[in-house]
């Protein structure tokens, strides 16, 4: 089986014991250079037990609240520190995770302890908590005149019951007014330790001399060991309450998702679901499948249509989703045709599809950035990219054949439509 190796890349990779983690991916002769720094904490984790045994339980939306306040200082905007050293910063935050980058040409190590430092050195105050509210609940608006973001957040509603997942990842108008200082302050202690951070460096940089730099970080910053907070998962049931959501919007073409719960998901380091779906999913519903070509000619869908896997440590969804004059003929014809893909579908599928995504895989290390959104999800759930590589060459008909039959059921397919006013 080919590794990294094999392929001319090499991922460095080093821990501290009780201290952050590094992946340095050397990229000699590229101009920019890039970092970022993840914590392994997401939107869904709202609920956890801290070491003493007491449960906590805070607002949907906060990890997302939390990356705005990292941002404060008392002495400068660190995005203003930064863009002095001609910088380019930012940051976001997924279900999972919460993750901190920037990009240079020139001043790297200045710009990396700036990115050491302000991630684990949290500054906000409660003042700067609630002058932050109405800015968020701003974010919040805007994203409900998004039909996209409606006709997904509205299929993930339908999909989960109880589990945080079915939350935007900023929260709502409601959560963020609930969240406070001490909700905050809770969750920067049990998630931003440094045993919970992944700093990956990407670019022509010496490995020894990002070792070293970071090395004498490490040696500043001490915490101790990890504060022990557990996570704590939500029971939800495992049929969706509802079937269908509609939603009137200005928009001139109706939006439609076709959402399929996988309640037979593995868990976040079963990477052969996760490649067995993304496979199946080219098979039935891609650009070169049969079915897209079949729904193109009919004028049902146009080039915003796609299908999709989400999955994560204990939820999974599968969304079929675009533009359509008839909505409910297009998930007519949907239906039917995952229904014909359980036995339609042939080994020279699967060959192809396969192929496809060994290549998107390899043209990863094109980029600085790509790999960095891949290699801290792999290292929370214990995984590496060899790992990634692997699996990937390995997966089969049996599991592309367990997907379709377990992820993509009849019973547990809903129905999300934004149509115009």
């Amino acid at each position: 089986m080919r590794t990294l190796a094999d392929l001319g890349e090499k991922l460095i990779h080093h821990r501290w014991e009780d201290d952050l983690t590094v992946y340095i991916l050397p990229r000699p002769g590229f101009v920019r250079r890039y970092a970022s720094l993840t914590a392994g904490f997401g939107s869904v984790d709202l609920h956890f037990v801290s070491p003493d045994g007491r449960a906590h339980s805070v607002p949907a939306g906060v990890a997302h609240f939390l990356e705005h306040k990292m941002f404060e200082d008392p002495e400068a905007p660190v995005l203003d520190r930064f863009a002095r050293l001609g910088a380019s910063a930012n940051a976001y935050t997924s279900y999972e995770v919460t993750s901190y980058l920037f990009s240079c040409v020139d001043n790297f190590w200045e710009a990396l302890d700036i990115l050491l430092g302000f991630v684990q050195e949290a500054h906000f105050t409660r003042d700067g908590v609630e002058k932050e509210k109405p800015i968020i609940e701003q974010e919040i608006r805007m994203g409900l005149d998004s039909p996209h973001r409606t006709v997904v957040h509205n299929l993930r509603r339908l999909l989960f019951g109880r589990h945080p997942v079915r939350e935007d990842v900023a929260g709502s108008l409601e959560s963020v007014r609930d969240i406070t200082f001490e909700h905050l302050e809770l969750c920067y202690r049990a998630f931003y330790h440094p045993s919970n951070l992944v700093l990956y460096v990407a670019g022509d940089v010496d490995p020894a001399e990002v070792l070293e730099h970071v090395a004498r970080a490490v040696a500043r910053r001490r915490r101790g060991p990890a504060p022990g907070f557990r996570r704590v998962g939500v029971p939800d049931p495992g049929e969706p309450a509802e079937r269908a959501v509609e939603q009137r919007m200005s928009i001139a073409v109706p939006l439609l998702a076709l959402g399929f719960r996988d309640g037979a998901y593995p868990g976040g380091s079963d990477l052969e679901r996760r490649m067995a779906g993304e496979m199946a999913l080219e098979m039935v519903a891609g650009r070169g499948s049969e079915l897209f070509h079949r729904l193109y000619r009919e004028g049902l869908i146009d080039d915003s249509f796609a299908a999709s896997y989400a999955c994560g440590r204990d939820w999974a969804f599968t969304v079929f989703m675009g533009r359509t004059p008839d909505p409910t003929r297009l998930g007519e014809r949907l239906r039917e045709g995952i229904s014909a893909a359980l036995t339609g579908w042939r080994e020279a599928d699967l060959d192809r599809c396969r192929r496809a995504a060994l290549g998107q895989f390899i043209s990863l290390f094109d980029s600085l950035e790509a790999p960095a959104y891949l290699v801290p999800e792999l290292h929370f759930y214990g995984l590496s990219l060899d790992d990634y590589y692997r699996v990937l060459q390995q997966v089969d008909s049996h599991a592309v054949a367990r997907y379709l039959q377990e992820a993509l059921r009849p019973e547990q397919a809903v129905t999300s439509t934004v149509i115009p006013h």
